[in-house]
């Protein structure tokens, strides 16, 4: 039987390789700084994962980079930021290879296995589809989209590629009780959950001399204004 071009495009590094590797956002969050080869040995895999980067924003930069440049078996070859500028500013900071004007530019590069999407919510839906149209993994940070329609059409678009992996980066005040909280809803601890509040307040929000950021604005950060889509997609 001669093998589909198509799935053996998609299918260069297995969905376990890929998620032992580097695809785990919590790996690349909580990677510390002073792992040793040895213990880096944990996230390595058979085959090298190639990152590309498509949004270097602070976090994308202070978390994210950092975090995947510590585990072994992982390499970021390609950044492509609002401009080539900016993109160049980055490669040369982090010393990655590649810098690109444009996204696009950076989904035809068939070095690249997997995509980080770290650009504002507006545009996650748009990018999501073209990675996996790509054929390339992805790993997009939250908050998910602009609003629930956008968030199926992306899932709709993960099953239609089961091949590839397809994850969704956790908010940073979830995954360090997210554990915790399961634990005790199983146990019993809680009783039956009927409802849940949460209520979360961010500093900047309550200086009225403070800046407006893109967290404000519906027409980046869609209905999850604030930290409401991180907080939510957790909760979920």
């Amino acid at each position: 039987m001669s093998e589909d071009p198509e799935m053996s495009k998609h299918s260069k590094i297995k969905r376990r390789d890929f998620l032992s590797a580097a695809a785990l956002p919590l790996a690349a969050a909580v990677v510390p700084a002073s792992l040793t080869a040895q213990d880096n040995a944990a996230f390595s895999a058979p085959e090298r994962v190639r990152v590309g980067i498509i949004g270097a924003g602070a976090n994308v930069r202070g978390v994210q980079i950092p975090g995947f440049q510590r585990i072994s078996g992982c390499e970021i070859v390609a950044v492509a930021n609002r401009s080539l500028q900016s993109s160049q500013r980055v490669t040369k900071e982090f010393n990655i290879p590649r810098a690109y004007g444009s996204w696009e530019e950076l989904l035809d590069d068939d070095d690249i296995d997997a995509v980080l999407i770290g650009t504002w919510p507006y545009m996650h839906r748009r990018l999501t589809m073209a990675v996996l149209e790509s054929g390339k993994h992805v790993l997009c940070q939250a908050r998910m989209a602009n609003n629930a329609a956008e968030a199926r059409d992306m899932l709709a678009a993960s099953r239609r590629y089961p091949e590839l992996v397809s994850q969704l980066v956790p908010t940073s005040t979830s995954y360090i009780i997210d554990n915790l909280i399961r634990r005790l809803l199983a146990e019993g601890y809680v009783g039956e959950v009927l409802s849940v509040e949460i209520q979360r307040l961010r500093r900047n929000f309550a200086e009225l001399e403070g800046v407006l950021d893109w967290r404000h604005d519906r027409e980046f950060s869609g209905y999850n204004t604030l930290n409401l889509g991180a907080t939510y997609e957790s909760m979920l």
